[in-house]
């Protein structure tokens, strides 16, 4: 909404990955990035469930974002 208020005429780029792809990424994160950060260390399982999780905010905050663009064309998507 910010971005929009301040830019009304602006457009907006969304680079559309493959789902497994992206999980790849945030576990190969997790497992050479996050560990000095944990006071306990995760299971396997809560890495997964963290991961697809944080996949569903975003996702979720997308298509909200997504519906609040006054007009399609200023939403680019990219696959």
């Amino acid at each position: 909404r910010l971005l929009t208020q301040l830019f009304p005429e602006a457009q907006f780029i969304y680079i559309h990955r493959h789902p497994y792809e992206v999980f790849q990424s945030a576990a190969h994160m997790a497992d050479t990035t996050y560990w000095y950060t944990y006071l306990n260390t995760p299971t396997n399982q809560q890495i997964q469930e963290f991961i697809l999780r944080q996949y569903e905010i975003l996702w979720d905050r997308y298509q909200e974002g997504k519906s609040q663009l006054q007009l399609q064309q200023q939403l680019v998507e990219v696959s």
